[in-house]
């Protein structure tokens, strides 16, 4: 099934570094290479124009500034290319500097819950790749991707503590006053981090910047790294009117988070990464329409079970593997399941929260 063999080579952050190419950021004029996959794409088109929801946000005299927020996180959504840059730039406690890493992906982003003062955010990513050997196009692949969602003067969060362990932390209502709580989800929709911060809006853009936030080790890092434990930093969304950027700024911290959460442990190293995602025009998204059509009830449902479960547990951890099989791979198969999306809410929330429970301890 193309999906399922797609997800082995996708899920850990795309395909990667092409040829060399201006529009990389960090990597462009490196010599030695990167890190990631070595699939090439088909040929893209890039919309030069602003995006109907940039005219919305930019022509619209706004009320107040919490509908201008708010249309600044609508304006996320479309179909992108996206390509993601991470490079060390500052060795602390290491003589090791990490080898840069360049991938990319196409994929769409959408809004599947808003209700006003909340906003999910989905990204599917949809892929064609080009045989190096025929020249032939193949695909498309798609593939469930990251989630982020957006709450307004949000009054708690899911903290990453260290060692796959999450703590539903109570959050001052003084503090995210005009401010909105960003979580990002895993694939599987599990946890992965989150923190508040606010909206600035600028005539050519709007931006979004968070506090110090902690998260684990992405899987470009954990499959080839042990010498740190948790990255902690802050991010930054930037907004154009065809594109838009996730900067990361991150350490890489040796130890655990303690519960009074501060990161004042040892640091090994900084880094920064770049993730763009440049609007395509005329690019083929169906296939992942279709996915989204067929599978967003089942996915609905794994939302919901984790909701349930950080507010019974308030603090849990994880484990990586059941069966031998991660999270992300028992529930990719379970939305396609012809006996699974014929079943009642009932039958299929318990088998969601069965599967889930399985990898809490």
């Amino acid at each position: 099934m193309k999906l399922l063999l797609f997800m082995t080579l996708c899920v850990s952050m795309m395909v990667s570094a092409q040829t060399k190419n201006d529009n990389w950021t960090f990597t462009r004029d490196l010599k030695e290479g990167t890190r990631g996959g070595n699939s090439v794409g088909a040929p893209l088109s890039y919309d030069t124009k602003a995006s109907e929801s940039w005219k919305l946000l930019k022509n619209t005299k706004w009320f107040n500034k919490y509908e201008e927020d708010r249309a600044a996180i609508l304006a996320l959504q479309g179909t992108y290319q996206a390509k993601f840059e991470f490079l060390e730039t500052i060795m602390m406690n290491t003589n090791k500097k990490d080898i840069p890493y360049a991938s990319w992906g196409t994929e769409i982003v959408k809004v599947i819950e808003d209700r006003g003062d909340f906003i999910s955010l989905q990204h599917i990513m949809v892929m064609f790749t080009k045989n190096q050997e025929t020249g032939k196009v193949e695909g498309p692949y798609v593939l469930k991707h990251w989630r982020q969602d957006w709450q307004y003067e949000g009054i708690r969060l899911l903290e990453f503590r260290g060692s796959k362990k999450w703590e539903l932390r109570s959050l001052d209502p003084e503090i995210t006053k005009g401010q909105w709580v960003w979580s990002v989800y895993q694939v599987d929709d599990s946890p992965r981090y989150s923190g508040y911060g606010k909206w600035d809006h600028f005539k050519s853009s709007s931006l979004f910047e968070t506090n110090f936030m902690a998260r684990p080790l992405p899987r470009r890092e954990f499959s080839v790294r042990s010498d740190y434990k948790v990255l902690m930093g802050k991010d930054t969304l930037v907004l154009t009117r065809n594109s838009w950027y996730h900067e990361q700024r991150n350490f890489k911290h040796v130890e655990n988070i303690g519960s009074d959460n501060k990161f004042t442990g040892t640091l090994l190293s900084r880094e920064i990464g770049h993730n763009s995602y440049k609007r395509l025009t005329g690019f083929d998204k169906s296939e992942g329409e279709a996915y989204w059509a067929k599978t967003s009830t089942y996915w609905e449902s794994v939302r919901k079970i984790w909701k349930e479960i950080a507010l019974e547990k308030g603090t849990f951890s994880m484990i990586s593997k059941v069966n031998g099989k991660p999270l992300y791979s028992h529930h990719f198969s379970q939305a396609v399941d012809p006996k699974v999306q014929v079943m009642n809410i009932e039958k299929r929330e318990n088998l969601i929260r069965s599967t889930i429970n399985s990898f809490i301890k």
